[in-house]
């Protein structure tokens, strides 16, 4: 099984941080560490380690900062996920080495919709959410073209072999330029549905 660590970007702290880092405790299999980084100013965090990066440093640079203070497989996380008890157990069981495993991603609104299962490319490189907003279900037709930044597992190898998130992108856009680096090395995204987020 791989060593695992959880990396939970905050700005605003609060409930939802709360209730990830809750989710993360109540797994049946868990995470080897967690580390909240806070891009903001500085606050205090319950539950976790944190680092604290003092000012808004946008997402990619922030996940960049957490990977480079833990030491296992990379699951970055939203402050706003919560990972379903069997989250963790379900991408254990995924894992065969250097890869992207994705994450079922349901909406967080009770309506039992999907938010997605990675993401999909079109031919100019511009993507959508696989089954956003569509019924919760296993299978999608194909397989995830990239993969969404909110709730990821990849494997450190491949993060440290392409360096991490390009930090020009801000909050957006940098999973899908990974996504790209990542699919033209001829990596592809493993999805797993029974991992649910």
């Amino acid at each position: 099984a791989p060593r695992v660590s959880a990396i939970v970007v905050t700005h605003a702290g609060g409930r939802l941080l709360e209730e990830n880092l809750a989710s993360l405790a109540a797994q049946r299999v868990r995470v080897d560490e967690t580390l909240v980084v806070v891009s903001n100013r500085r606050m205090a965090i319950e539950g976790a380690p944190a680092l604290q990066l003092h000012n808004n440093v946008g997402y990619a640079r922030a996940a960049n900062a957490g990977v480079r203070e833990t030491s296992g497989e990379i699951l970055l996380l939203n402050d706003d996920t919560r990972l379903d008890p069997g989250c963790i157990a379900a991408l254990h069981a995924a894992w065969r080495g250097a890869g992207v495993y994705q994450p079922r991603i349901r909406l967080a609104d009770g309506s039992g919709r999907l938010d997605n299962l990675g993401h999909g490319f079109f031919p100019d490189g511009a993507v959508w959410a696989r089954g956003r907003n569509g019924p919760d279900r296993d299978e999608l037709p194909g397989s995830p073209g990239g993969f969404s930044g909110a709730a990821v597992l990849i494997a450190r190898s491949l993060w440290t072999a392409l360096g991490g998130f390009d930090e020009r992108f801000g909050s957006f856009g940098e999973d899908v330029d990974l996504s790209l680096r990542m699919l033209r090395r001829g990596v592809r995204v493993t999805a797993v549905p029974g991992a649910v987020v």
